[in-house]
């Protein structure tokens, strides 16, 4: 390579840094591949603060269990609910373990969190009906 070349010294860095770049990617654990993750409703109510269970205790009832919980946070379930006083909040409650507990983790009352479909965005404006008569 020519030292008064400027392009030719930019690409020979540039494709160095490319060459650091992907070398430094590691791959992931195997432990992360066999991980899954259950959820069990929280039992929250809307209008009653402070129902429902917090994530600390049901992650101690996996541990409990012996299960090893990598990962526990709330979420919502992403479901519509109506807004009554008294009604479940949606709210959920997520954990992260051995794909090999599922068996005793849904005899506890978790079941796996599968992720919905991808949605199609065409169909939001597909519509059963009929189109309107055209007006003469």
């Amino acid at each position: 390579m020519n030292e008064h070349n400027p392009v030719g010294r930019s690409l020979g860095v540039a494709l160095l840094c490319i060459a650091c770049a992907v070398g430094a990617q590691t791959p992931p654990a195997p432990d992360d591949a066999q991980r899954i993750e259950v959820f069990k409703p929280d039992g929250s109510v809307q209008c009653e603060p402070d129902t429902g269970t917090p994530p600390e205790t049901m992650r101690a009832e996996l541990e409990t269990a012996g299960i090893t919980v990598y990962d526990a946070r709330s979420a919502s379930d992403g479901m519509m609910h109506i807004q009554v006083c008294g009604s479940p909040t949606g709210r959920i409650n997520v954990f992260t373990i051995d794909g090999t507990a599922l068996d005793e983790a849904q005899a506890l009352g978790f079941q796996p969190l599968v992720a919905p479909p991808p949605m199609d965005p065409l169909a939001a404006h597909t519509t059963r009906e009929p189109p309107c008569p055209s007006v003469s």
